[in-house]
């Protein structure tokens, strides 16, 4: 999603996907595999969000910003639970499972909800200010920050609300006066203490993957709805924010940590970088690899580049459209595995449906741990790309003396890269910007701009038989 915005752009710009109130909405995903689902979903709304995007025209250049923010105590006694209405004093995990893990099943005839008790937290770490920030098994503590960019106000959230919870979010702000459009629930700041259901006892029973991953039970999420709403209410009224319940300390165990030795790297049997598989030509769809013994993962994870032959001999970083360098880990993809005391690193790159015809190779950029730690540079091989020489033409149907023919690209369901995403990735894809070209044996028609119906395109020409047939070929 967010590189498909990017790409909408000529220049290199910062796209964010945040999380808001979806905890409990999970986009069904047609694709298999995943990653060209993933694709699928970045290519259908980064135009929904360009169309937004233009149709801004109230940009605040000097907004006001502010924020304010309160670490909050997750316990029974500040939550409200009352003797043993939640009987799990240092919080829980995997409530309300259908299988009643670990000590009931669903033919036991035990009542469920049953949860897995927390155990108790580090001695020590409770000595100081009575709560466990750093040695707990579940957040003993968390933060909630609200913030305000001109009109819009925001409330950082930290974990996974459900929709209810930020529906209730945005009734207490509307309430104290704000619109409903100014609303943004930010879900994954700061922190992430699972899953925020709504205050609701009934909701939380009903378990799932929601209610298993909510480890202070149904009034947790009405807590944070209360310290979202006080705070919100002090930045709009231009107050100070309620204290903090407690002074955080996270260098309790700095001592500890300062103790453990950083991972020692193991020297490969190379003495330098080494090629040991170059890359192949490959049609588009088609898979090429390159592979080379480098160095250990401890010291750094080596950067590919995929390289372009602009002139013969002169190579150049390939783009994407808003300028920025191709050499992040979705185009190509980076494997390790370590093989005789050789640290192997495999990029693996998948032509797609667009990608320019031409001379290709990568280029590794990596730190050598047996020369000193001096950075080296590695080249492959090049290799060609090709157009894909498979597409799926249709035999030509007469009208006359119109003909025409459907195109198609062959599924590749077993690709990483999406070739459309308005068809399932198991079935064909249309060519919908391809060139056909219709012969009698004397004229050649060129048809470049197809009608497409239900995601079918087909090209069309008007020329005569002559009487040898009409052949096509197309591109």
């Amino acid at each position: 999603m967010e590189r498909e915005v990017e790409q909408q752009f000529d220049t290199p710009v910062v796209a964010m996907l945040v999380q808001s109130a979806g905890g409990d909405v999970s986009p069904r995903n047609v694709a298999k595999p995943k990653l060209q689902g993933i694709e699928r979903y970045g290519k259908l709304m980064a135009p929904q969000v360009m169309e937004i995007y233009n149709r801004v025209s109230n940009m605040a250049l000097t907004p006001d910003i502010r924020a304010v923010s309160q670490r909050i105590v997750l316990s029974r006694d500040s939550l409200g639970y009352e003797n043993d209405e939640y009987p799990y004093e240092w919080g829980a995990a995997q409530c309300n499972s259908d299988a009643g893990v670990p000590f009931v099943g669903p033919s036991s005839g035990e009542q469920i909800p049953y949860c897995l008790p927390a155990p108790p937290p580090d001695t020590i770490d409770l000595a100081d200010n009575g709560v466990a920030e750093n040695g707990a098994f579940v957040p003993q503590d968390t933060r909630v920050t609200a913030f305000k960019i001109g009109d819009a106000l925001f409330l950082a959230q930290p974990g996974e609300p459900l929709v209810s919870q930020g529906l209730r979010l945005q009734d207490d702000l509307m309430a104290l006066g704000v619109a409903a459009e100014n609303v943004f629930i930010w879900g994954y700041a700061q922190d992430h203490i699972g899953y925020i259901l709504p205050d609701s006892e009934e909701s939380w029973r009903f378990g799932d993957t929601e209610g298993t991953t909510t480890f202070w039970g149904w009034k947790q999420g009405g807590r944070i709805q209360r310290a979202s709403r006080e705070l919100a209410s002090a930045l709009l009224c231009d107050q100070a924010p309620p204290k903090d319940e407690f002074a955080a300390d996270f260098t309790l165990y700095s001592d500890f940590y300062d103790q453990v030795p950083d991972a020692i790297p193991l020297p490969g049997v190379q003495e330098n970088p080494l090629a040991t598989v170059q890359p192949a030509d490959i049609q588009r769809f088609g898979t090429t690899y390159f592979t080379w013994a480098g160095n250990d993962p401890v010291v750094e994870l080596p950067t590919v580049t995929v390289e372009v032959e602009t002139s013969p001999g002169n190579w150049e970083a390939v783009r994407r459209r808003n300028s920025e360098i191709l050499n992040t880990h979705f185009e190509t993809h980076l494997d390790y595995r370590l093989t005789l005391g050789s640290h192997l690193w495999t990029a693996t790159f998948e032509a797609p449906v667009n990608w320019p015809a031409g001379n290709y190779r990568f280029r590794v950029a990596g730190t050598d741990i047996d020369s000193s730690n001096e950075s080296y540079s590695l080249t492959s091989n090049g290799f060609r790309v090709n157009a894909a020489d498979n597409l799926l033409v249709s035999e030509p149907a007469a009208d006359g003396d119109s003909y025409s023919v459907t195109l198609a690209y062959p599924a590749q369901p077993d690709n990483y890269r999406l070739i459309d995403p308005l068809v399932d990735p198991k079935q064909n894809a249309p060519v919908r910007n391809g060139l056909v070209v219709f012969d009698n044996g004397v004229d050649a028609i060129i048809a470049d701009t197809p009608t497409i119906e239900n995601n079918v395109p087909t090209y069309r020409a008007q020329l005569t038989d002559l009487g040898n047939g009409i052949s096509v070929t197309a591109i």
